[in-house]
């Protein structure tokens, strides 16, 4: 074990949002993508993943060794720490409502017994953390039957209405994303200045998933592992209609994720131009979709964020000012990382919780790639 751990090396990859551990120095180069197979993404502090790994070696190692989803879904929750409190105000959050929608949809195929998404915990204790007497209601419709869109919005809690949320895909029951974000958009931030403006929650994981908690990033791996695993038990070959819904499911995902490095984006280039010495070069993510809404918070903006990469590799590597330069920017940004997503000062509070929720949604991504190649 000694011999092992002296091997260890960390290095944070800023252009993937990863600390990656490795156990030779070619993985210290930030702008190399080989051997990430090798590699454990992991999301503590180095004096934490070192102790982790005095008690889980053995394990960890057969597991990164083996491929298939469900060994990425068992090993992130032993080495992440949790975020219980993530806001998701705006187009985000309503994103975050319908690839949950999606995940509902794709629960139908497994047995009732097995069925987790649209469930609601009946009293949550606080003190515990846990269910009282694991009484959890399940999402019905007002005949009885499962939900649609709007029924599973008003469900999960603070919601304005049980209608005007959904809107489909023509011929479908499968949702349109972008149009049901809209939708969403609008009846929070109506642009008749004469209605009231309300602000987009998250809802708690109690609230949606039968075991579920407050920890939001435990809660994004669980859902994409309950999908994979209703995949896998699903006979093969899928019908179109099955492929479909899988497929809304993902590209929800993609959305979200895209909506929060978007949302994050102007916090991340304002510290990075205040930190670094070298320029600082940007990556333009496209419009904001919650542009367009005149009373969102987030009018008028654009998803823009740091290139990391580019921020590099804009000097010259062949000549040795370049090298040096080169050098100098990937030891400011590994600086950066440390302070700003690592560290303990509170005021980067909400950036290490987005940095957290992040990288689950990317856990959950590669974990579908390894099961269905999505």
């Amino acid at each position: 074990m000694q011999k092992f751990h002296r091997k260890l090396s960390f290095h944070l990859r800023p252009e993937s949002h990863s600390l990656m551990l490795g156990t030779s120095r070619a993985f210290h180069d930030p702008t190399r993508t080989k051997g990430l197979s090798r590699c454990l993404r992991l999301r503590l502090s180095p004096c934490c993943v070192v102790r982790l790994f005095t008690l889980y070696s053995s394990l960890f190692h057969s597991l990164v060794l083996r491929s298939g989803c469900r060994y990425e879904a068992l090993l992130f929750p032993l080495i992440s720490y949790f975020v219980v409190r993530v806001w998701a105000s705006g187009y985000q959050g309503c994103l975050e409502r319908i690839l949950l929608y999606n995940a509902y949809q794709i629960d139908e195929y497994n047995g009732p017994n097995d069925r987790k998404i649209g469930f609601k915990c009946r009293q949550w204790d606080a003190a515990t953390g846990t269910c009282r007497n694991n009484q959890w209601d399940e999402c019905r419709s007002r005949t009885g039957g499962r939900c649609n869109f709007d029924e599973l919005c008003f469900f999960l809690g603070r919601a304005l209405r049980n209608n005007g949320w959904q809107a489909l895909i023509p011929g479908t029951d499968r949702l349109d994303v972008r149009l049901s974000a809209q939708n969403c958009m609008n009846l929070h931030y109506p642009n008749n200045p004469a209605s009231p403006i309300r602000r987009i929650y998250n809802f708690p994981p109690h609230s949606a998933m039968k075991g579920g908690g407050t920890k939001w990033n435990e809660f994004v791996v669980d859902l994409s592992a309950h999908i994979n695993d209703t995949y896998r038990r699903m006979p093969k070959p899928l019908t179109d209609e099955e492929n479909a819904k899988f497929s809304n499911f993902d590209y929800a995902a993609d959305r979200v994720r895209e909506a929060r490095t978007g949302d994050h984006g102007p916090h991340l280039v304002r510290n990075a131009q205040a930190r670094l010495t070298v320029p600082v070069v940007t990556r333009n993510m496209g419009a904001n979709p919650a542009a367009a809404f005149p009373r969102s918070p987030q009018a008028g903006t654009v998803w823009q964020t740091v290139d990391w990469v580019a921020t590099v590799t804009q000097f010259p590597a062949n000549t040795v000012a370049g090298a040096l330069a080169r050098s100098n920017a990937r030891a400011e940004i590994s600086a950066l990382w440390r302070w700003f997503y690592r560290g303990t000062d509170r005021v980067n509070e909400s950036a290490r919780e987005h940095f957290q929720v992040n990288e689950s949604y990317r856990q959950g991504h590669r974990a579908s790639i390894r099961c269905r190649g999505a």
